[in-house]
């Protein structure tokens, strides 16, 4: 999946669409307002559908912890790596005043590469 580009505002969508209704072709907008022809078009086809540029509410719960606070949790576990995620959650809880799930923690940890291993058990050697 490739990088995710930020969304066009709705005023821009409303000058799309009335670009159009005045009779210029998609190719003729896009060149105008410097917007490649597969996102006028996407925009045009919407408001054909819908009769609306208005953008949809987004599905799935919200995010309890900003990216600030995600960082947050990552430099702590750069830090002290050996710290559980029972306390992380618990000085989070004392220093953004939100209440979490330890797992929720491990999660965010596990979305930027830190995964729980165990190191193998090597045998000792004895130098003499």
């Amino acid at each position: 999946m490739g990088r995710k580009k930020p969304e066009i505002r709705i005023e821009m969508k409303k000058l799309i669409v009335d670009h159009y209704k005045s009779g210029k072709s998609i190719r003729k907008v896009s060149d105008i307002l410097k917007i490649s022809k597969s996102t006028v078009f996407s925009i045009i086809s919407k408001y054909r559908k819908t009769v609306s540029v208005e953008n949809k509410a987004r599905t799935g719960r919200p995010a309890i912890f900003t990216p600030r606070e995600q960082r947050w949790f990552v430099k702590k576990i750069t830090i002290s790596p050996k710290i559980i995620a029972v306390k992380l959650t618990l000085e989070a809880r004392k220093r953004f005043g939100k209440i979490s799930h330890p797992e929720t923690v491990r999660n965010i940890l596990r979305n930027h590469d830190f995964h729980a291993r165990v190191a193998r058990k090597k045998p000792r050697l004895l130098v003499e």
